[in-house]
């Protein structure tokens, strides 16, 4: 269990390193190219490629820093939220099957409203959409 947790700590702070590393270059490639450009043709292609390889290279630590530290804090995600939603689903699922067994039992009749076509329960007087009622007074 220790050395998940130092392979993961490795992880998580090797990602962030690079990253930060990533995110510098990057700007810094960016400086290069839209910095100073010379009066010379040559000048301004050497700037373009430097500014290329700087930012692939910027580019591939980044999503390699980024892929680290994702692996790094995934399980502890995934723990954190199976422990949170667990009584959730629990609590939903136990109020599903008692609606189920509820309807089951009591087996609810329902009416069609003949002015909207909305299914009512048996008992009611009026639609519950349309408003108006559902049998003529006798």
């Amino acid at each position: 269990m220790k050395e998940k947790t130092n392979t993961r700590m490795m992880l998580r702070v090797g990602g962030i390193l690079l990253v930060i590393i990533g995110v510098i270059i990057m700007i810094y490639s960016f400086v290069t190219l839209f910095g100073n450009f010379g009066p010379s043709f040559v000048e301004a292609k050497q700037k373009s490629i430097t500014w290329l390889g700087l930012s692939a290279l910027g580019g591939i630590l980044l999503v390699t820093g980024g892929i680290m530290f994702y692996f790094s804090i995934i399980r502890p995600i995934s723990k954190y939220v199976a422990n949170e939603v667990s009584p959730a689903i629990t609590t939903a699922s136990e109020a599903f099957r008692k609606g189920i067994e509820k309807a089951v039992r009591e087996k609810i009749i329902k009416v069609k409203c003949p002015h909207c076509g909305y299914l009512e329960s048996e008992d009611a007087e009026f639609c519950s959409k349309c408003g108006k009622r559902l049998r003529p007074l006798q």
